[in-house]
């Protein structure tokens, strides 16, 4: 995850919605293998590049606020950030559209509210 997230970071003309997602996806891989330093600028980084993203393009039309805040919640709860995971994830969650709320799709990151919830 961590080697094809930061390959895509570097292919030229990408859409900023994708490199915010990127940039999340290597946080997460920082945070799993216990690189926090390095998985906290990459944090800081998709949230600085999030303000600029607008309306992603329709291929990744999911690429949201909302969505990239329950990937923030994940790498947070992977660093022991708990209460920060769980209000980033509550956040995700509750700004998703009323139909995808408790969609299937949701429950890697129901069940890690969960957990940050328990743990903070």
């Amino acid at each position: 995850m961590l080697c094809a997230s930061q390959a895509a970071l570097h292919t030229p003309d990408v859409h900023i919605a994708q490199q915010v997602f990127d940039t999340l996806q290597a946080a997460q891989g920082c945070a799993a293998l216990d690189e926090g330093t390095k998985a906290r600028r990459l944090l800081d980084d998709a949230a600085r590049y999030s303000s600029d993203v607008g309306d992603p393009p329709g291929i990744v039309y999911w690429y949201t606020p909302s969505f990239f805040r329950l990937n923030i919640g994940l790498a947070l709860l992977s660093l022991g950030d708990y209460a920060d995971a769980a209000g980033h994830l509550h956040a995700g969650l509750d700004g998703l559209p009323t139909d995808q709320r408790d969609a299937e799709w949701t429950g890697e990151y129901r069940t890690a509210l969960e957990h940050a919830k328990t743990a903070a």
